[in-house]
């Protein structure tokens, strides 16, 4: 980093701190720079440069939002030309990409006014704003923008798998397939746009089509472990047991030292399928990795205590009654109010004194 000197209109006290500021970035002391920042723009609100950077010493600090806040400002800080609309098109995409997609939309939708007149022909803006409208759950709008830059370019494969995924949100699977069709009409060695369509294509239960796709997937990219989980989850719905637990084996040894959500998920699947195979302690195995690994921060309420309840299925299974009851009741305890883990703890009760010869 350096001073900007060459600043319009700084009085010399915002340059002084501006100065201050920087000399303690360099420093690597980030808790003085962002003071000096700040001093500096007390007298100066609109010093652009000092909110970018304090910006920069904020994500050395690791406060992330703080950042984020400040480069925003920093962006709204700059004065546009009003008849600029490259400069209101590039400080929208800035503004979607630092998650800020109202003012993102703003942006572009002022851009597009301009644009209109000159370059109707500006397929990439209404593929932003499509973008910016779909994080905000505005779905119909994302689509319709999606359609106009496929009105101005029917080749934008992007438009057209983004339009699709779009489809796929509102759970109109077969308009989706439509769209992927065609981009891969166009470009045929996407892997994400034939994972995408066969997951439209298994949500319909179309589940060998969705298979086909997967397999094509894999070929262009193999070692993607996203692509074996959905063709392994695919698997168990068809009934191939012994391949979805081959796959869920894949995205389980491709992300053995990065875990990600994705793998979690193997684990889980990969334990129902071994209980169905009889593979007991495979399973009991599978459901403990999972339960040990989950973040209870990042994971449903649902899933978690589902986890609990499936092992303890099988761990009765294995004669492991006390274990399966303590799995059943850990359930309860993360969802209170869940009927079907209470029911299926009263028919394993129920059993057990059975057993015992305590109910006939």
């Amino acid at each position: 980093m350096s001073s900007n000197s060459d600043d319009q209109n700084i009085c010399p006290s915002a340059a002084e701190f501006f100065k201050c500021a920087e000399e303690k970035y360099d420093e690597g002391d980030y808790r003085s720079a962002i003071y000096y920042y700040n001093r500096a723009l007390e007298f100066n609100p609109k010093f652009a440069k000092a909110y970018a950077n304090k910006g920069d010493a904020r994500y050395e600090l690791e406060d992330y939002r703080g950042a984020l806040n400040d480069y925003l400002l920093a962006l709204l800080t700059v004065q546009l030309a009003p008849d600029d609309a490259n400069a209101y098109l590039k400080r929208g995409y800035d503004r979607y990409n630092l998650a800020d997609c109202h003012g993102a939309i703003e942006d572009i939708n002022y851009a597009l006014k301009i644009i209109v007149q000159l370059t109707p022909e500006y397929a990439k803006t209404y593929l932003e704003r499509g973008h910016a409208r779909s994080e905000l759950g505005d779905y119909q709008g994302a689509i319709d923008d999606y359609t106009y830059a496929l009105e101005i370019d029917p080749e934008y494969t992007i438009a057209y798998s983004s339009r699709a995924r779009t489809h796929s949100e509102l759970r109109n699977y077969r308009a989706a397939i439509d769209d992927f069709n065609k981009s891969l009409e166009i470009y045929p060695n996407d892997a994400i746009t034939y994972s995408s369509r066969g997951q439209a294509r298994s949500m319909l239960g179309d589940h060998r089509a969705a298979i086909d796709d997967f397999n094509e997937s894999l070929k262009i990219c193999p070692r993607l472990g996203v692509l074996h989980f959905y063709r392994g989850h695919t698997r168990y719905k068809l009934g191939d047991l012994q391949g979805a637990v081959v796959d869920f084996d894949q995205v389980i040894e491709i992300n053995a030292h990065h875990l990600n959500a994705y793998d979690l998920d193997a684990h889980q699947f990969r334990g129902i399928v071994r209980s169905k195979l009889e593979n007991k302690e495979g399973a009991i195995d599978d459901f403990c990795r999972h339960s040990l690994q989950i973040d209870l921060s990042d994971i449903d309420t649902y899933n978690h205590r589902n986890v609990y309840a499936l092992r303890g299925i099988a761990r009765y299974k294995l004669e492991e009654k006390e274990g399966a009851i303590d799995d059943f009741c850990y359930s309860l305890q993360i969802a209170p109010s869940a009927p079907d883990t209470y029911a299926l703890r009263a028919r394993y009760y129920w059993l057990q004194a059975r057993r015992e010869g305590r109910h006939n």
